[in-house]
């Protein structure tokens, strides 16, 4: 841009130069002893502030480039020019766009004669160019319309006060995790819900949900949220805060036969993904004869006095990840011969146990948990039974076979 300021002849005075400043500035002044003139030409930039001094853009975009989901509404991207009637020519192949001295855009650039349509769920770069000017201007565009997947494998754990809650995350694009709570017979009816409590997380895949009241029963639905700002559709789960829960789980990893002995497979339940409540302690439910055993005679005859560093309370309720109770234990601390609920539900696999149906030490127990070959054995117990006996005592595997634990809240 050029500016032209003339002055009127002042006696005694050659010239008046007037020094201009567009930017809301001070002007610049010159350096000494510079020549005056009667006529002062300026040729100035447009600055973007006082001291980022830059011609500014010829081509603009809107809305900018950036990332949009459903929410945004974005339909369509318009092109515009500082320089007034000139030809705009764009691409969308990520070709640089050109034209001639007509002018006509040429090669693939199209004539910019209306927004630009938008295509959804694709990354789209918009190239521009004005053709009085020979700069290329670029906007890139994340157009995602796709809802990510939902939070899997979501558990809700009633604690002391407190509510756990725990998921897995399978979007590849995830940037936070919603969650709405309700206080039954309140029930969340969606992420607008007045009514209920919103927590806005980041990318994590547990939450620990504090100062609630125990007896209460609290129903979640949580959400996914991915970068371009859509939400997942909702899980849901629920659970009731009480001091007395004690909960029972099956590890997610599987182990050989050698763990270490019961300290090592007490440390596994404790160091576990799978369990409900991280503050708490756990034991393995396995015996070897010495360092952990359930009952000298056939279901403890002899009262609770057989036990040795036995896992389960006498005339204690205990609970599965799903909230259901597995059953009560009597008073020599062994479950009866039926259960109420499995231990695991929906599970088809094994848990070393190294018992007998009568709880008793069985000679299968891969030497103390220590051995991994296919020379010895270790007896082994399934989730998804009801029959007390097979939960704990169904099947013997050589020991380089590899199966989950069963773990027990202290």
């Amino acid at each position: 841009m050029k500016l032209q300021v003339k002055s009127n002849f002042i006696s005694r005075l050659s010239c008046v130069i007037v020094f201009v400043s567009l930017t809301g500035c001070l002007p610049e002044l010159p350096a000494p002893n510079s020549k005056p003139s009667l006529v002062v030409s300026l040729v100035c930039d447009l600055t973007d502030g006082c001291s980022n001094v830059g011609k500014p853009p010829i081509i603009t975009f809107s809305p900018p480039a950036g990332t949009y989901g459903t929410s945004d509404n974005v339909t369509d991207i318009t092109i515009s020019s500082l320089i007034s009637g000139a030809k705009i020519c764009y691409t969308i192949d990520n070709t640089d766009p050109s034209c001639d001295s007509t002018p006509a855009c040429t090669g693939s650039s199209i004539d910019y004669t209306a927004p630009v349509a938008v295509v959804s769920n694709t990354l789209m770069t918009v190239k521009a160019i004005a053709c009085s000017s020979d700069s290329i201007y670029t906007a890139t565009y994340t157009i995602d319309t796709i809802a990510p997947n939902y939070p899997q494998n979501l558990l809700a754990i009633g604690g002391d006060t407190v509510v756990y809650l725990s998921w897995s995350n399978t979007d590849p694009d995830l940037a936070g995790i919603t969650i709405l709570r309700c206080v039954d017979p309140c029930f969340p009816s969606g992420l607008n819900d007045p009514l209920a409590n919103r927590i806005d997380l980041g990318v994590v895949t547990s939450y620990t949900d504090a100062s609630l009241t125990n007896g209460a029963k609290y129903n979640y639905l949580i959400y996914s949220k991915d970068i371009a700002g859509n939400y997942s559709s909702a899980y849901y789960d629920d659970a009731t805060p009480n001091s007395g829960l004690l909960y029972m789980y099956v590890t997610n990893s599987l182990y050989d036969g050698n763990l270490g002995g019961v300290a090592g497979a007490d440390a596994k339940c404790n160091s576990d993904s799978a369990k409900p409540i991280p503050t708490a302690t756990y034991k393995a439910l396995l015996v070897d004869g010495g360092t952990r055993a359930a009952c000298t005679t056939a279901n403890c005859s002899g009262g609770p006095s057989e036990h040795t560093d036995w896992v389960l309370k006498p005339t204690q309720n205990y609970y599965n990840v799903a909230g259901d109770v597995i059953e009560t234990t009597n008073v020599n601390g062994l479950f009866p011969n039926n259960l109420l609920n499995t231990i695991k539900p929906s599970s088809f696999n094994y848990s070393w146990t190294g018992l007998f149906i009568d709880w008793t030490t069985h000679s299968s127990h891969c030497n103390g948990w220590t051995d991994n070959t296919n020379s010895s054995q270790g007896l082994a117990g399934k989730h998804d039974m009801i029959n007390g006996n097979g939960s704990f005592n169904n099947s013997a595997f050589n020991c380089d076979f590899t199966i989950p634990l069963y773990c027990v809240q202290q």
